[in-house]
């Protein structure tokens, strides 16, 4: 980890509110997980490593190579999802 920090990179998460509060939040991340990974790993600005579901929050864990890189896609990524589940990112 301290290699990846000395290079400007990072572990991180994206979570968010489940929308659904049943099985379709399952789903829900599956597809945002993967829609979220394909746009930023295509830039190569980080990667998908894990993700979970609790009782009330999803979770889609991170490498992050280029944190700046990262938070621009990320933060386009935002404004193009529905509006009704707000994303957010944190440094593990």
């Amino acid at each position: 980890m301290a290699d990846l920090s000395s290079k400007d990179g990072e572990f991180g998460y994206v979570y968010y509110s489940n929308p659904f509060h049943n099985k379709e939040d399952a789903l829900y991340r599956q597809k945002l997980s993967k829609e979220l990974n394909e746009a930023i790993s295509k830039v190569h600005a980080g990667k998908v490593v894990g993700g979970a579901i609790g009782k009330s929050f999803s979770y889609i864990d991170w490498i992050v190579y280029d944190k700046d890189l990262f938070m621009k896609v990320f933060n386009q990524l935002k404004k193009q999802l529905d509006a009704s589940v707000e994303l957010y990112y944190q440094k593990f």
